[in-house]
């Protein structure tokens, strides 16, 4: 028992400094590339003393300091209001395009473009996130981002048929077995979807969007091209409800709001009791679509981010993209469980 305790721990051990060697490679290679550290080897020490925190020997004034995550880097410059985004490959060829237009509706944060696999982007200043919210702040910020989403549908938004959609990430999920892990409720949407001649809009999609809060109102900062692509109309919209969800269940204080919402939807328009923001915001989503549709637009979010997260995985930092996927399924199935828990949600 304990020389099996030590080989674990040695294992982890050994794990650890090689991710850590490997995120330091990483960041000499990318950070001498776009000029952001001495070449020499006086320049990597420094860079090697700021990543493991002992900036303070050299004076502890570093001016770049470099962030590894699976699919990206992240260098940032006290000296100036701008980070490096540098990606794991190169954006699509229809990815700048894309961007262009989603930012004529919605508010990130100022960027240029310095290759096809980089660019700056102004340091966003934030006072919180969707969580640090009121309920009717919430709605009120909802309200304007779906306004502003109907609006990139009318000026940029393609039809095309939801089964064609639905394929690729369908066959992915069938394939690795776990199609059989999805509620019953979901896998007859799928299926009736997969057989139909329905068709949806799609626009230009940060697919795994999650907004930061300043003082100019709801602002996106993480418009990664990785992850960046056409998706249904509503998906941004749902995920944003689905990852409300999945964060706020970390804190106790943490009061459900998707089910409170779709419950609003689905009432009859008359009943206008609860909070005014929360019913405007039901009435908005009504006058778009009905509560089928709605469902029908999470249950697409819930098959092709998992399809999105399959194929982003990081290579960077290595990770398995069956694990991705399966973790993935995970959390949208036990949201959406807590959801329909009420089976009028989820019929």
């Amino acid at each position: 028992m304990v020389v099996n305790g030590f080989l674990r721990s040695a294992k982890k051990n050994i794990f650890k400094a090689s991710l850590a060697f490997s995120k330091y490679r990483l960041s000499v290679r990318y950070m001498i590339r776009y000029g952001k550290v001495e070449s020499g080897v006086v320049g990597r020490v420094k860079l090697l003393a700021s990543l493991i925190w002992c900036d303070p020997l050299f004076g502890g004034n570093a001016t770049y300091k470099c962030v590894v995550k699976p699919s990206k880097l992240i260098i940032s410059d006290k000296n100036s209001g701008f980070d490096l985004f540098v990606f794991d490959r190169p954006a699509s060829g229809s990815y700048w395009k894309m961007r262009e237009q989603w930012s004529e509706f919605h508010d990130a944060p100022d960027y240029f473009r310095v290759d096809e696999q980089a660019y700056h982007q102004r340091v966003c200043v934030n006072t919180g996130t969707l969580l640090s919210l009121s309920l009717p702040e919430l709605c009120e910020y909802l309200c304007d981002y779906l306004r502003k989403q109907i609006d990139l549908q009318n000026r940029y938004g393609m039809q095309m048929p939801v089964s064609s959609f639905l394929e690729e990430p369908y066959k992915l999920i069938a394939n690795s077995g776990r199609l059989v892990k999805l509620p019953r409720s979901v896998i007859g949407r799928v299926k009736s979807m997969m057989s139909s001649d329905r068709r949806c809009v799609v626009v230009p999609s940060i697919i795994e969007p999650w907004p930061v809060i300043s003082h100019t109102g709801v602002v996106f900062t993480d418009l990664s091209p990785v992850e960046f692509r056409l998706a249904p109309v509503l998906h941004d919209f749902c995920y944003i409800l689905m990852k409300y969800e999945m964060y706020g269940s970390r804190h106790q204080d943490h009061k459900p709001f998707l089910a409170l919402l779709l419950g609003k939807v689905r009432e009859n328009s008359i009943d206008k009791s609860g909070a005014a923001q929360l019913v405007e915001l039901a009435d908005q989503i009504r006058s778009f679509v009905t509560f089928d549709e709605l469902m029908e637009s999470y249950v697409l979010m819930l098959i092709f981010h998992c399809y999105v997260k399959y194929h982003s995985t990081g290579r960077f930092i290595r990770g398995s993209r069956e694990a991705r996927l399966v973790s993935a399924l995970k959390r949208h199935v036990s949201i959406f469980n807590a959801i329909g828990s009420d089976a009028s949600y989820s019929a």
